[in-house]
């Protein structure tokens, strides 16, 4: 008997682990951006198109970090920079830094955010901070996780999205004619569909957010899939 639960109980996981990867790689291919004026989005119901949402951040705490700690470092690969480089330097940032977005004390703030968009076997939040001063061009990348956030914390940039259909054009020159380019300023939170491709590009200086989560049957497959 007990044996029989045991393999019942595998065969159980199996299947949820197989048709919960399935559905994250679904998608709508006539996906159109959709604009909100607030965060009021169904709870436990996946969402097939991106989001463009109005949300007033609480930046006290960010302006003051960075006011307040000019010395500090943070790391892209080999190449480290300072905070106060930012205001010597021209066309420099710092992307995706986990140790930034803790030392900005946003994480009540990226919490209260993720959980609007969580369901019960949502697992492994992570949640990042970029500084972008100048002309900074983020190459394409793909939305690897159940649910992708950006929000502009401070100043301007541009974002397209690409819809998976145009994946095998992502290397031609003219890329931009295939997304959806959308004018990313502050206060604005941008939900990304799983399986769609974004680009960052930057003329100004810009504060983000990333916020990023899978569940329990995704993550390990999430983490090591291309």
């Amino acid at each position: 008997m007990f044996n029989i639960l045991i393999q019942l109980s595998f065969v159980f996981l199996v299947i949820m682990f197989t048709k919960n990867i399935m559905d994250m790689k679904k998608y709508n291919d006539k996906s159109e951006l959709v604009v909100l004026k607030d965060l009021d989005i169904d709870r436990d119901k996946r969402i097939m198109d991106p989001l463009l949402i109005d949300y007033k951040f609480d930046t006290r705490d960010v302006y003051e970090y960075i006011k307040n700690n000019p010395l500090k470092h943070y790391c892209n690969g080999d190449m480290c920079l300072r905070l106060s480089d930012f205001d010597t330097l021209n066309d420099v940032y710092i992307y995706k830094n986990d140790e930034l977005h803790k030392d900005l004390n946003i994480k009540n703030m990226s919490e209260n955010i993720i959980e609007k968009f969580q369901n019960m076997y949502s697992f492994n939040s992570k949640y990042y901070c970029s500084l972008l001063k100048g002309k900074v061009d983020i190459k394409s990348e793909k939305n690897r996780n159940n649910i992708c956030l950006l929000g502009c914390l401070h100043g301007r940039c541009t974002v397209y999205l690409y819809n998976p259909k145009h994946k095998s054009m992502l290397k031609e020159d003219n890329i931009k004619k295939y997304g959806i380019k959308i004018d990313f300023e502050n206060d604005k939170l941008l939900y990304i569909p799983s399986e769609w491709y974004y680009s960052i590009h930057n003329n100004e200086n810009s504060v983000l957010l990333h916020l990023q989560s899978d569940t329990y049957f995704t993550s390990l497959y999430n983490e090591y899939r291309e």
